[in-house]
């Protein structure tokens, strides 16, 4: 039982007996009054109410009390201070007795982001995190002939900034047609909606929001969002947008003359809210004039922060294994949309969810990567069956995997090796029936709507 020796000692108690016996969380991850100086030295504050993940290990929760009423942003502030000291996932502000008053964040690069409700300890423990944003209303979904016209695309390149300089003519109805799929009225198809052992469950409309990229940038951009529940049963959610990007040709000096168009796919997996997928589209859209119709790829290209570029290669044989049907000639293969028409109907839910599918691989590979610290080249070359081990021992020493190097192990083909690889990110291979996708031409009438 709390002693109350005050007015803030008072909230202080209402709002811990309120985590307790309404939100769920054992009082015995509820620190109060946590001096930040256990975590750094130099530091005297503390933190009102502290709730654990793991006791003493991983902070979910900061809360700051305050007796009275505010109107300022002060207290936000201050706990968002001590977020940046404890890393919890969640802050939220507290005053007066009134416990339906306190407001939960989640913290998304470094900015609390409001929720729509008090996340139950067991939601936050699995990384509840449906943000509550001011929803945008939808983009008028535009006739066809109104996307190609002149004075409209011209507003895509200069005004929207969302049709590149240099994106060539013939990609121009492509990135028309798709910025207004995207963010218009809602994408038709039934939720939930399985694909590739994942499920797309619910279309989060539009709303503003901010995701970086390899290069220290940022995607300040209308975004539309959706909530997929992963491999593993965890939720996530990926946010798609399209937007001109500056050459490195342009000159600073004379502002941002020269860009190409870009699909932007981000993913807020709880962990790290980022820019999963920059698909240049004036590289990897094809247009099939006989045919008329576009086709989207992707060659794999990806970067890890600060540890720079992935072999194409080695992303590529990571989804071929993980998800064969998505890689098609050395490629990614990611929809085909009809060039006669606005886009949506089946090929444009096709493309949604094989690039909703695609960035959380990327990003798995990403984490095994960097959880197991393996070397590139310590995935197999597709082309070598075998390496020896000497190689393998030398990988071992330089790159720290901790794995049994038994010559049966190593002498077995590429995919057992891969097994390895999938196995430490919870994707074995007898369980790679569930990312069978199902098989796709590239017809014209194969995607008809």
């Amino acid at each position: 039982m709390l002693l109350c020796s005050g007015p803030e000692e008072l909230v202080r108690q209402r709002i811990v007996d309120h985590l307790i016996e309404e939100l769920g969380v054992p009082e015995s991850l509820i620190s109060t009054e946590y001096h930040l100086g256990r975590i750094s030295p130099r530091i005297r504050e503390r933190a009102d109410i502290v709730v654990w993940a793991v006791k003493d290990e991983h902070v979910m929760l900061v809360i700051e009390v305050k007796a009275e009423d505010f109107t300022t942003g002060a207290p936000l502030e201050q706990v968002m201070r001590y977020q940046k000291t404890l890393k919890s996932t969640y802050v939220g502000v507290a005053c007066n007795h009134d416990c339906s008053l306190l407001q939960i964040y989640k913290v998304v690069n470094g900015k609390p982001m409001p929720l729509k409700a008090q996340p139950s300890f067991s939601e936050m423990s699995s990384g509840y995190g449906l943000i509550s944003h001011d929803e945008l209303p939808d983009m008028l979904r535009l006739p066809y002939l109104a996307l190609l016209r002149d004075d409209y695309l011209e507003d895509l390149k200069e005004s929207i900034e969302v049709l590149g300089t240099d994106t060539p003519d013939k990609l121009a109805p492509f990135v028309s047609c798709l910025h207004n799929f995207i963010l218009s009225a809602p994408i038709e198809l039934k939720l939930p909606y399985e694909i590739g052992g994942i499920s797309i469950i619910k279309d989060l409309g539009i709303s503003e929001r901010s995701y970086g990229n390899a290069g220290g940038g940022a995607w300040g951009l209308e975004y539309r969002g959706f909530h997929i529940r992963d491999f593993d049963g965890n939720d996530q959610f990926c946010w798609f947008s399209v937007a001109a990007a500056a050459t490195k040709e342009t000159n600073a000096k004379v502002g941002y003359s020269r860009s190409t168009s870009n699909l932007i796919v981000a993913v807020d997996d709880y962990e790290s809210s980022h820019n999963s997928l920059q698909l240049s589209i004036d590289k990897n859209v094809e247009y099939n004039e006989e045919e008329d119709v576009y086709e989207i790829w992707h060659d794999g290209r990806m970067t890890m922060g600060n540890s720079g570029p992935v072999k194409k290669q080695v992303v590529l044989d990571f989804i071929q294994e993980i998800s064969p049907n998505l890689v098609h000639n050395g490629r990614v293969y990611l929809g085909t949309t009809d060039g006669s028409r606005a886009m949506g109907g089946k090929s444009g839910w096709e493309l949604v969810s094989r690039l909703i599918l695609y960035a959380l691989l990327r990003d798995r590979l990403r984490g095994a990567l960097k959880k197991n610290k393996l070397s590139q080249n310590s995935i197999i070359n597709k082309n070598k069956n075998v390496r020896s081990i000497d190689q393998i021992r030398h990988t071992r020493d330089n790159d720290g995997i901790n794995i049994d190097h038994t010559t049966a192990f190593f002498e077995q083909p590429f995919s057992q090796f891969y097994t390895f690889i999938a196995g430490n990110m919870g994707l074995l291979k007898n369980h790679t029936k569930h990312f069978n996708l199902p098989k796709s031409g590239f017809a014209k009438s194969s995607f008809k709507n």
